[in-house]
């Protein structure tokens, strides 16, 4: 018994002695998918005007092993990588450490993505944008033509390195970015300046589609009383707005809008940035990618009777299955028929729908169009 109280007091007495000798780094990405990723977001010569895109947080050991008197001191590692290509590199050293015994201290990227020191880190090396930029032509090519990061799974390593007998630890951020490049409308009507308008019956189903991914889209519709107001130019401060709505689909039945006989309208879909609202930056301009106009007349009620109800949810569904050769029979105008035929047997509505799901789900098919 007595051998046992002699051992917990000597673990005690360690304990005190030799405190905390672990360094605790946790890092947390803030937004990890992006639509757009500006050249600017990463300056480091302007910190501060840093959107936030990670967060850092560095638990402070409350004494160093064996030694009271010892100081606390660690460097940080940063690398910058763009799909597994490194970009550039830096070290920083902390400052003011002997105020932060046992303490946690919370940083983000504008005190580590930068080349002058700060109240946190002395900047051992450099880290600059045109190491960045310099680090691969084809980012380099990508980010002067457009002044946006290129598509690609981006990664920011951080290594704590300490010094006697700590042991270093590394934490890495992981970000995503798609560029939307385009939303291009696919139906009803014919782009604003076509010569020929044309007419168009209920039900009226917007298609459109657009790269990225994880998107929120507005679509915007607006009436016309002449077809001199249909003007590309100027089409955009012409009319009425009857409709603008936030949707989550590039296929939509708007049935709720009573449209007039032989007036003309005109829609446009809106894609929304992933990023620029989560960032908080402000960029109230750029926070939409915007097709252009398309155009038709509506003339009146359907003169034949609509005998898919599930019309949208088919044409989404092929959508949905991203397919390249299906996608680009949208782009160029073609639309799906009323069902489709299957080992010598039609099926239409819920059940086409459900034979697509079905085949795509448990065979590998190769699609080709002739």
């Amino acid at each position: 018994m007595k051998r046992n109280i002699l051992l917990f007091l000597f673990l005690i007495i360690a304990l005190t002695l030799f405190g905390s000798n672990n360094y605790v780094m946790d890092l947390t990405c803030t937004q990890p998918t992006l639509n757009i990723l500006k050249a600017n977001y990463f300056d480091p010569s302007l910190p501060y005007s840093q959107p936030i895109l990670f967060n850092l947080s560095i638990q402070n050991p409350s004494k160093l092993s064996g030694d009271s008197n010892s100081e606390l001191h660690y460097s940080l590692e940063v690398e910058f990588f763009w799909n597994n290509s490194r970009l550039t590199d830096t070290t920083l050293e902390p400052l003011n450490l002997a105020s932060v015994y046992g303490k946690k201290i919370n940083l983000t990227n504008r005190d580590i993505i930068t080349r002058d020191d700060n109240n946190y880190f002395e900047v051992i090396g450099k880290f600059s944008f045109d190491d960045i930029m310099d680090g691969n032509s084809q980012l380099k090519d990508f980010i002067m033509d457009t002044g946006r990061f290129p598509d690609g799974e981006y990664r920011i390593d951080i290594r704590l390195i300490a010094e006697g007998n700590y042991v270093g630890t590394s934490k890495s951020a992981l970000f995503t970015v798609r560029n939307i490049q385009n939303v291009r409308l696919i139906s009803p009507g014919v782009p604003a300046g076509s010569s020929r308008i044309p007419n168009q019956c209920k039900p009226i189903i917007y298609n459109w589609t657009s790269s990225g991914f994880n998107n929120k889209y507005v679509i915007e519709i607006k009436e016309f009383d002449e077809i001199y107001e249909l003007d590309p130019s100027n089409i955009e401060y012409n009319g009425r707005t009857v409709a603008e709505e936030d949707v989550q689909s590039r296929s939509v039945y708007i049935s709720d809008y009573n449209y007039q006989t032989n007036k003309y309208y005109a829609w446009r879909a809106k894609v929304k940035y992933i990023g620029e609202e989560t960032l908080n930056l402000g960029d109230t301009h750029n926070q939409f990618k915007t097709s252009s106009y398309n155009v038709f007349k509506f003339s009146g009620e359907a003169t034949t009777e609509v005998t898919d109800v599930f019309q949208e949810e088919f044409q989404n569904t092929l959508l949905n299955l991203n397919i390249a050769e299906i996608t680009a029979l949208f782009e160029q105008g073609y639309f799906p028929k009323d069902g489709i035929e299957l080992n010598g047997k039609k099926h239409y509505g819920k059940d086409a729908i459900d034979k697509i799901r079905e085949l795509f789900s448990t065979y590998d098919i190769e699609v080709s169009v002739e």
